[in-house]
């Protein structure tokens, strides 16, 4: 539903989900309602390397709720049966009621989501490093070609690269 009209900025192709990956969407609760689901598939396609989305595009929350990798695995469009079951998830949570969090203070958030709870900050600079040593790993640690994809200055990455040593 959210992939339709998205291409991969890159292949030019459009986005298509992994099994696995689809698996592993399909097991999880999405307390944050369709809201949520709509983030982690554009975070997905913004993190993918190729246009398929597999496992690894997925927050750790979700791709851990399977233990298989979806590496040889065929990949090809979305089968009828799982894309049925997907819509019929999204619907659902289309009709539920928002569930999210709407506390007026950091107080006022339960102390049973508070665990997992961080500044925004924090969480963003997460990502930055996670996504930083993914490329730096993808370009076998050279610095240039990490730079150009990132499209950041060589000397902005090198201070990203000395930020998370400390």
């Amino acid at each position: 539903h959210f992939l339709k009209d998205k291409i991969h900025s890159r292949t030019g192709k459009s986005f298509q989900v992994s099994k696995v990956c689809m698996e592993a969407m399909s097991l999880h609760s999405w307390p944050g309602n369709v809201r949520e689901l709509q983030n982690v598939v554009e975070r997905a396609c913004a993190l993918s390397e190729s246009h398929v989305i597999r496992r690894q595009d997925m927050p750790a929350m979700i791709a851990d709720l399977v233990n298989q990798d979806d590496e040889g695995i065929e990949t090809g469009f979305i089968e009828k049966a799982a894309e049925k079951e997907v819509e019929e998830k999204l619907f659902q949570l289309e009709q539920a009621p928002d569930v999210g969090i709407h506390a007026s203070s950091p107080d006022q958030v339960t102390s049973a989501n508070a665990g997992s709870l961080k500044p925004l900050k924090h969480f963003l600079r997460e990502q930055e490093v996670a996504y930083i040593n993914r490329v730096m790993t993808h370009y076998g640690g050279d610095k240039e070609e990490a730079a150009t994809l990132l499209e950041v200055s060589l000397a902005t990455l090198y201070r990203k690269l000395s930020e998370e040593e400390s």
